[in-house]
């Protein structure tokens, strides 16, 4: 099934993206989410005018992000919120 990209679609994919972890640097988005791609250069004739539209800077793009740290009692924190949200 094919996506009808919308200015507001592309937005929203590119937070949901951001927020899921994945690298948002133009060339992950080409080679993984290359619809996604295509999309932004076609609403705002740049990858990188599609993600200042989604409330990120460029240079935020083009860093990777940095991995949780993870630590003993980090990890018992986590657990215990998630067991009581159940």
């Amino acid at each position: 099934m094919r996506t009808k990209w919308s200015k507001e679609l592309v937005v929203k994919e590119i937070r949901r993206l951001y927020r899921a972890g994945e690298k948002i640097n133009p060339w992950n988005i080409q080679q993984y989410y290359h619809p996604l791609y295509l999309a932004t250069r076609n609403y705002w004739g740049s990858y990188k005018k599609a993600v200042r539209a989604a409330g990120y800077s460029y240079a935020r793009a083009l860093k990777p992000r940095e991995a949780t740290k993870w630590s003993k009692p980090r990890i018992v924190q986590v657990i215990q919120e998630l067991h009581q949200a159940g």
